[in-house]
């Protein structure tokens, strides 16, 4: 006997967006250990994707971007853009 289940569409979005940041733990756990010139600061990753500050933070938040803090400091995987870029294309 199957059931139907309704949740406002907020909850569905929250556990959507927990899915994807298991998931993208899931996929860093699998990579090869990332060197040095894998990575690129924030102010690069921005001018790359055409993005301000408070977007890439929403994509480190949603678990759409690998992303390493060091101090105050923010970098971005290198892979981890391409991925993002590969996905989003039309």
């Amino acid at each position: 006997m199957s059931q139907f289940l309704l949740i406002p569409q907020e909850k569905f979005d929250q556990l959507n967006n927990k899915i994807d940041e298991l998931f993208a733990v899931l996929c860093q756990k699998n990579e090869l250990p990332l060197k040095i010139e894998d990575w690129v600061p924030e102010a690069y990753a921005q001018k790359l994707l055409g993005l301000k500050k408070t977007s890439l933070w929403a994509l480190r938040k949603k678990g759409k971007i690998i992303y390493s803090k060091v101090g105050s400091k923010i970098f971005y995987s290198k892979n981890s853009i391409e991925k993002l870029l590969n996905r989003n294309k039309v």
